[in-house]
C-alpha cells in the first residue's frame, strides 16, 4: 500500500527560518482576506469550543428540508453539565436548526421528571411527532445519532457470539466489555448475546461481533456465519494473538483476508515499551482518503494502543476489494510464526520482522442476496482494545465506534468523535509477556 495516502503522526516542526517565516507572512495575509468569515464563526470558538462538524450542519440542513421540528426537554441536576449542553446547543441554535427547547431541575420539577421516567442526573427527551429518544450521554456525537433515529425511525441491532470464550457484554471484569455496552446503548444500539450453534441468525441483526474467541468455531457455526455474510450482513472480528485463528481465517478466506500468525510487540528500550508495556502495537498511521479514519488523520498526535496484536494480512480472491486503512508506527516489530505461547520462547533473529503493520483489515463486496446492500467485513488484530481494560483510552473508544458506525452504515455519524462520560480508569494491564520480550 503506497504510504502517500497515510499521514503519520508526530510531524517535524520546519527549521527551515526563511521558509518559517514566509508561511507565516501568507497566513496573515489569509486571514486578513478571510476577516469576514472568521468573524462569523467567533462567536463559537471564543469560549474554546469549536464549531460544528460539517456532518452536524448537513444534519440541521436536512431537518429543515424536510420541515422537520424537534422538541427538546432536558433534564440537569448538575449545572456545569447543563452549562456544557447548553453551549452546545447553541451552536445549532446558531445555524438555525429547528429545535423546541426546555431545561429542567429534576430535583425542582419532579412530576416532570416522573412523567419523562427520568434515571440520570443529566438526561435529554428528544420528541417529534409522538417518537422520542433519550439520551444521557450529551455530545456531539450522541445528539446527531438521536436525530437520525427520530428521522429513520428505526434503530440498529448488533448480536455478540457466545460459546468460544469471546468476551462478553455484560462482564464487568476487564477482560469484558460492559463499558463498551453501555457506550453503545447510549448511541441507541440494541446489543444481545447470541450463539452460533443455531442453523440461521435473527432476521434483525445488523451486525454480528466475535469478540476475542479462545476456542475454534465449529464447521456449522463457520458456514451460519458465511451465509449471513453472503446475505449481505456486517461482520466484526476481534482476534488477539496466540488465540487459535483457524476457523475465523477459514471464514475471512473467502473474503479476502486472514490473520497473520504473529505477535506485534515494541523492542525492550523502546520507551513506549516502559510505558504502555512491551505488548503494546502503536497504531499512529491512518488513511486519510477512507471513511472510517479520515477524521483521524487530521488530528495531531492520535493514537490507538493495541495489546497482543497480530497483523491481518490480504488473501487474494476474485470479487473482493479489500482494504487496511490504518497501521502500526514502524518502532514496532512483530514475532513471526506464533501459533500458541511456547512459540515465544528462544526467539530468533530470523522471525523478527520490522513494523509498520497492518492490524484492521476490510473486505467488502455488493451482495445479491436478501439484503440487496454491501456487505461489510472488519478484522481487527486486537480484541482487547474494546474490553474494559482498553475501552478506557480516548482512541479505542474513538476507533471502535467508528468502526461500529462504518459497519452499521451510519456515514454521518463516522466522522465525529465519541466524548465519554467519566470511566474508570484504574485499571491497568498486566505484563503478562515481559519475560519473553526482554530480549527484543
Amino acid at each position: 500500500m503506497s504510504r502517500f495516502l497515510f499521514r503519520k503522526r508526530f510531524r517535524h516542526t520546519l527549521e527551515n527560518g526563511v521558509l518559517t517565516t514566509l508561511t507565516f507572512i501568507f497566513i496573515l495575509g489569509m486571514l486578513f482576506s478571510n476577516r469576514h468569515e472568521l468573524d462569523k464563526k467567533m462567536d463559537l470558538i471564543h469560549k474554546g469550543h469549536q464549531s460544528l462538524s460539517t456532518e452536524s450542519l448537513k444534519t440541521i440542513a436536512e431537518l429543515k428540508r424536510q420541515s422537520r421540528s424537534i422538541i427538546i426537554r432536558g433534564y440537569f441536576v448538575d449545572a456545569e453539565q447543563e452549562n456544557k449542553f447548553r453551549i452546545l446547543i447553541d451552536h445549532y441554535l446558531s445555524e438555525d436548526a429547528p429545535f423546541h427547547i426546555s431545561y429542567f431541575d429534576p430535583q425542582i420539577h419532579v412530576l416532570q421528571s416522573r412523567k419523562d421516567k427520568i434515571s440520570h442526573n443529566s438526561e435529554l427527551i428528544l420528541e417529534e411527532n409522538g417518537n422520542n429518544v433519550r439520551i444521557h450521554i450529551l455530545d456531539e456525537l450522541n445528539l446527531n445519532r438521536a436525530i437520525f433515529l427520530l428521522i429513520e425511525g428505526k434503530t440498529k441491532n448488533i448480536y455478540f457470539s457466545v460459546g468460544h470464550g469471546e468476551a462478553l457484554i455484560d462482564s464487568e471484569k476487564n477482560e469484558g466489555m460492559s463499558q463498551s455496552k453501555e457506550m453503545l446503548e447510549a448511541y441507541q444500539y440494541n446489543l444481545s448475546s447470541i450463539s452460533l450453534q443455531k442453523k440461521k441468525l435473527p432476521t434483525d441483526i445488523d451486525l454480528l461481533v466475535i469478540a476475542g474467541p479462545k476456542k475454534n468455531l465449529t464447521f456449522q457455526e463457520i458456514e451460519v456465519v458465511r451465509k449471513f455474510v453472503d446475505g449481505g450482513g456486517s461482520l466484526l472480528l476481534l482476534l488477539d494473538a496466540v488465540q487459535p485463528s483457524f476457523s475465523i481465517n477459514s471464514i475471512l478466506n473467502e473474503y479476502g483476508l486472514k490473520y497473520a500468525p504473529d505477535f506485534i510487540v515494541l523492542a525492550a528500550d523502546d520507551p513506549m515499551a516502559k510505558i504502555a508495556g512491551q505488548n503494546t502495537a502503536i497504531v499512529d498511521c491512518f488513511k486519510f482518503n477512507h471513511d472510517l479514519t479520515k477524521y483521524f488523520s487530521k488530528l495531531a498526535n492520535f493514537q490507538v494502543l493495541l495489546k497482543d496484536a497480530r497483523s491481518v494480512q490480504a488473501n487474494e480472491v476474485s470479487g473482493y476489494s479489500t482494504d487496511f486503512p490504518l497501521e502500526t508506527s514502524a518502532s514496532n516489530v512483530a514475532i513471526d510464526q506464533v501459533y500458541q505461547e511456547e512459540d515465544l520462547r528462544g526467539l530468533k533473529a530470523e522471525r523478527i520482522k520490522k513494523g509498520p503493520f497492518q492490524v484492521l483489515g476490510i473486505a467488502s463486496k455488493i451482495s445479491a442476496g436478501p439484503y440487496s446492500s454491501l456487505s461489510r467485513i472488519i478484522a481487527v488484530g486486537s480484541a482487547q482494545f474494546a474490553t474494559n481494560i482498553g475501552i478506557n483510552m480516548e482512541g479505542n473508544r474513538d476507533l471502535f465506534v467508528n468502526i461500529i458506525n462504518f459497519l452499521l452504515r451510519e456515514t454521518k455519524a463516522v466522522s465525529m468523535r465519541y466524548n465519554p462520560s467519566p470511566l474508570n480508569d484504574d485499571k491497568k494491564a498486566a505484563p503478562h509477556w515481559v519475560n519473553y520480550f526482554s530480549s527484543i
